[in-house]
């Protein structure tokens, strides 16, 4: 079993939602979990072609 300080998904969904983003975590016990993690293409600015 690997334990932790239980904040990664606290800053991820900080991080996202920073940037204009939607973070959302659906789980089922026994079926397993989805992460969703949407950014809104208008705020993407910046990178190689710029």
């Amino acid at each position: 079993k690997h334990e932790g300080t239980g904040l990664g998904l606290p800053v991820t969904k900080g991080l996202v939602e920073a940037h204009g983003g939607v973070f959302t975590l659906e789980s089922e016990p026994g079926k397993g979990t989805v992460v969703s993690i949407v950014f809104p293409v208008n705020r993407l600015s910046g990178g190689a072609d710029s």
